[in-house]
C-alpha cells in the first residue's frame, strides 16, 4: 500500500510529465494566463486598501526569517523538502524561522493550526500568510504587498504578490 507521500509525489510526477508534453506555444499561454489571474487577485486585495494598514515593520526576528528566506530564491520547489538545495513552502518557512532562532511547525496546515493568527490587517513583514481554506500554502510576507514562497513543482523560490492566492488567514511565529 503507497504511503501518503507516494501517492503526492505520483500525482506531482504525472502533472509534470503532462507539462512536459505541452506544445512551447501553450507553455507560454499557460504562463501568460497564470500572470494574468495573479495580476488580477493582486489588483482586487490592494483595492481592498489593506496595504495602507499592513504593518511595514518586522521584528529583529522576523527580519532574519525573511532574509533567509530571499537568500533561497532560484532554488526549485521539491515537494517534502526542507532545504537547501531546494524547499517546498512550508520547508521554506519552517527553515527560514528556525534560522531567526525559532521553531515552527512542519507543514502549512499545522502553522496555521498552533500559530498565534493576526488580523491581515495587522500583519508585518516575517509573518506568515496561510492560502486557501484547507491551510494548504503557506508563504513569508515581506512588505509592499509581497511575500517569499515556494509555489509548486516546476518552479522556484520567488517573489510574489501577496495577494494572488486566496488568504485564508495570518500567522505570527514571533508573537
Amino acid at each position: 500500500m503507497d504511503t501518503q507521500r507516494e501517492k503526492i509525489e505520483k500525482r506531482v510526477s504525472a502533472a509534470q510529465r503532462m507539462e512536459a508534453r505541452l506544445a512551447e506555444e501553450q507553455r507560454r499561454e499557460l504562463a501568460e494566463l497564470e500572470r494574468e489571474e495573479t495580476a488580477e487577485a493582486q489588483a482586487e486585495w490592494v483595492d481592498t486598501g489593506i496595504l495602507d494598514r499592513v504593518g511595514t515593520e518586522a521584528t529583529a526576528a522576523g527580519r532574519k526569517a525573511l532574509a533567509y528566506a530571499t537568500r533561497q530564491i532560484g532554488k526549485p520547489y521539491v515537494w517534502g523538502a526542507e532545504g537547501p538545495d531546494s524547499f517546498d513552502c512550508s520547508g521554506l518557512t519552517s527553515q527560514a524561522w528556525l534560522a531567526a532562532g525559532t521553531v515552527v511547525p512542519r507543514t502549512s496546515q499545522e502553522q496555521w493550526r498552533l500559530l498565534d493568527r493576526v488580523p491581515v490587517a495587522d500583519m508585518r513583514p516575517g509573518d506568515l500568510i496561510i492560502y486557501f481554506p484547507d491551510a494548504s500554502h503557506v508563504g513569508i510576507y515581506a512588505g509592499d504587498g509581497e511575500m517569499v514562497h515556494a509555489p509548486r513543482p516546476g518552479r522556484s523560490v520567488t517573489v510574489a504578490p501577496a495577494g494572488s492566492m486566496e488568504i485564508l488567514g495570518v500567522v505570527r511565529p514571533d508573537a
